[in-house]
């Protein structure tokens, strides 16, 4: 099985392409692990950054802040339900994103 390196086993160019095949692996760990620190970060980062703007993340809350914009804006929503436009315009971002970042772990 090892026949084809008996002979080059013991040259200093089978050594340093050892020591190169070793370093590109090494590489690419450090490089998947980097990947992966970055991937749940990010991941972190939204669901704990969704919690300073709550108007983004709760269903009465933004239905209650277009209650009052509709009051000043008379044309805002144009003919759409003030209750459903939070989910049917998809204004609840954070909670959008919280419950896919949730899902994916």
């Amino acid at each position: 099985c090892g026949g084809c390196f008996s002979g080059c086993a013991d040259s200093h160019l089978f050594f340093w392409s050892m020591i190169l095949l070793a370093e590109h692996l090494v590489l690419v760990l450090f490089l998947i692990s980097v990947v992966i620190c970055i991937v749940s970060g990010v991941q972190a980062f939204l669901t704990a950054g969704c919690s300073q703007v709550y108007i983004l993340g709760d269903e009465t809350i933004c239905t209650a802040a277009m209650e009052v914009l509709r009051t000043f804006l008379r044309s805002f929503g144009a003919g759409d339900s003030v209750k459903d436009l939070c989910m049917k315009q998809q204004l609840v971002t954070c909670k959008m994103v919280t419950d896919e970042a949730l899902h994916s772990l």
